[in-house]
């Protein structure tokens, strides 16, 4: 094991430039990762709280965040009918067209993501993903 934490240490600190555009690359906080939630979940009408869960923002930072996408006519909030605290977000025209191209360059780099690995790495990747997360979430509790 001492080993493969070498390995790993030497990963993080050789390559953290790498690392860090990738996680810029994929990061999903911010205007561009609400509007990619948005997206994603479009189908279903969506709450300002829900957003907080999904993303693990701040109540706070998503309402500054929707207050600026709101703004700039991305998005639009309404309050619900039957609990006035509840308000749901839904995206204008504009947001759709924006968001959909932001999702695509997403969807885009985890293809060619996967292809760059090949099958049988994309599945060991994945795998050693969802654990990795589960790690987080364990760690986190």
């Amino acid at each position: 094991m001492d080993e493969l934490l070498d390995k790993m240490m030497k990963i993080h600190f050789d390559k953290y430039r790498e690392l860090t555009k990738l996680a810029e690359i994929c990061s999903q906080d911010g205007e561009k990762g609400i509007l990619l939630f948005l997206y994603y979940y479009r189908q279903t009408p969506i709450l300002s709280g829900t957003l907080k869960e999904l993303t693990g923002l701040t109540s706070g930072r998503v309402a500054n965040i929707l207050r600026q996408l709101e703004n700039k006519g991305l998005i639009v909030r309404n309050h619900d009918n039957e609990d006035q605290r509840k308000v749901t977000v839904s995206l204008t025209a504009d947001g759709l067209g924006q968001s959909a191209a932001a999702f695509r360059n997403l969807v885009d780099m985890n293809r060619d993501l996967l292809m760059y690995l090949g099958k049988e790495d994309a599945r060991d990747f994945i795998r050693v993903f969802e654990r990795t997360l589960d790690f987080a979430e364990a760690k986190s509790n």
